[in-house]
This record gives C-alpha cells, sequence and structure tokens, in this order.
C-alpha cells in the first residue's frame, strides 16, 4: 500500500485551506493547498527565475519572502537555481501583481517521501480584479 502524503513537509508552514474555486482551475493532482506566508496572510506577490522553474513569493502585507517551488528541491528534480537570472514578476491580464495563490501536487504511484513529487501547479486570483489564473506548473520527473 502506497503511503498518502499531505504535501511536502518543506512547505507545511505555508499551507492553508484552498478555495474552491481556485482548487477547480487545478489539474487533479493528489494535494491542494492554500498558500500564505509564516505570518498567515494570504496576499502574495510571485516572481519567476526568468527561464528556470523557480517562484518565490512575497507578502503583501508583511513583506515575508519565502520560496515556493524549485525543481531540484524535489527528488526528481534536476533544474537548480541560477540567481545570475532575473526574476520576472508574474502579474494578471489586468495588471495586478497581488494574488491569492494555490498550488497543487502531485505524487508518483511509488512515493518514497513527502518531497517525492512528480508534478506541481500554481493558480490565483488577482485581487484587483478576481480573475483566476494558471500561474506556473513544472513536471519534476
Amino acid at each position: 500500500m502506497v503511503e498518502q502524503y499531505d504535501g511536502p513537509n518543506s512547505m507545511s508552514l505555508h499551507f492553508t485551506e484552498l478555495d474552491v474555486e481556485l482548487r477547480n482551475l487545478l489539474l487533479p493532482h493528489h494535494v491542494h493547498k492554500g498558500i500564505q506566508c509564516a505570518n498567515a496572510h494570504r496576499r502574495l506577490t510571485l516572481d519567476r527565475r526568468q527561464g528556470l522553474p523557480v517562484v518565490f513569493a512575497k507578502c503583501s502585507e508583511c513583506q515575508d519572502n519565502f520560496k515556493l517551488y524549485e525543481n531540484a528541491d524535489y527528488p526528481a528534480g534536476y533544474i537548480h537555481d541560477d540567481v545570475t537570472r532575473l526574476l520576472e514578476r508574474i502579474t494578471c491580464d489586468c495588471g495586478g501583481t497581488v494574488f491569492e495563490v494555490g498550488v497543487g501536487y502531485e505524487y508518483p504511484g511509488d512515493p518514497v517521501s513527502s518531497e517525492d513529487i512528480s508534478w506541481f501547479e500554481v493558480v490565483g486570483r488577482c485581487t484587483e480584479c478576481g480573475e483566476l489564473h494558471k500561474l506556473f506548473s513544472d513536471e519534476t520527473a
């Protein structure tokens, strides 16, 4: 029997309940979570490393910064961050840059640990216009 995980332990500090509308945007992953900063605020800006599967979040209220995702943090991943590349702000079509964020994690059929994900996806609701968006996805394997 395969153990069922509730998302990667490395991200558990940032997990919260996920809004139903955001959950419906996610692929049918095994785990769906809302994302918050260390102080439990949910309005985040997201920056992606140019050309790499690396995403950072920053709280628009308390300025708490944290890495939301890096491909190489997971056993099947192999693409490391390169700090010489610029960060690109993820924006809504309306120009808004602050989102309520949800994530989806998929596990392979035989995961070894909670960090052994095979797919990751980010969705968000723009706090300016309310539009829902798929913001980022990456297959780790």
